[in-house]
């Protein structure tokens, strides 16, 4: 985690690659909905441990087959608790192995743009960034 600190300016960021919750496993595709659910819980309870000004996810999910179409960063949100959050996908497949995932962040305060970038143009496996601007009080 990294904390910039100044006499009266103190912001904080951490940094996860989720894996598309999976875990420590080789492959997404080999969990129930329920460890799934158990590794995101295992996360947002370090996310409020440390409770960051801003967190930042890569390989996290929207809906797709591998975990169970489980919204990834919508759970995190609501077991951290967090009020502001933004999903950047760059990697989109329909059909019945349906995939959508990206980066995204989750933020104490408000975000207010959100630009959304992939290196390529693959259908499958694409890679890419997240830029986010945050209003601080």
């Amino acid at each position: 985690m990294l904390s910039v600190s100044r006499s009266e300016i103190k912001f904080s960021l951490m940094s996860f690659n989720i894996a598309h919750g999976r875990g420590l496993s080789l492959y997404q595709g080999f969990h129930s909905s329920n460890g799934i659910r158990k590794n995101l819980e295992r996360i947002a309870a370090i996310i409020k441990k440390y409770s960051p000004d801003v967190v930042a996810f890569q390989e996290i999910d929207q809906s797709s087959h591998w975990n169970r179409h489980i919204d990834l960063l919508k759970h995190i949100q609501e077991e951290t608790e967090y009020p502001y959050s933004e999903h950047g996908i760059h990697n989109t497949r329909f059909g019945r192995k349906a995939l959508c995932y990206g980066n995204a962040f989750l933020s104490k305060h408000p975000i207010s743009n959100c630009r959304v970038t992939p290196f390529g143009e693959k259908r499958i496996g694409e890679k890419g960034f997240m830029e986010v601007s945050i209003k601080r009080p």
